[in-house]
């Protein structure tokens, strides 16, 4: 198969998937605001846990994990594709 081939099979499927990564990637990076309006409560604590380790995620591993956990794990884009 030569990568043009690859890339017009495979896209139709990694779209979404990347499209899940991004929002979710902004919802960790937005967070901290969430986190401001509520300083000091139990909203606080758990808002930054969830910024820190959705910063801390390098961003390789987050494109690895969430085509496996949508894809394979949760069976959210079942294709018949080889």
């Amino acid at each position: 198969m030569t990568v043009n081939q690859i890339i017009s099979t495979y896209s139709p499927v990694r779209l979404p998937l990347d499209s899940y990564r991004f929002h979710l990637q902004c919802c960790w990076n937005h967070s901290g605001i969430i986190s401001a309006l509520r300083h000091g409560q139990g909203v606080d604590r758990t808002v930054m846990v969830v910024a820190t380790i959705g910063t801390s995620v390098p961003s390789l591993l987050s494109q690895t994990g969430l085509p496996i956990l949508f894809g394979v794990i949760l069976n959210v884009f079942a294709d018949d594709r080889p």
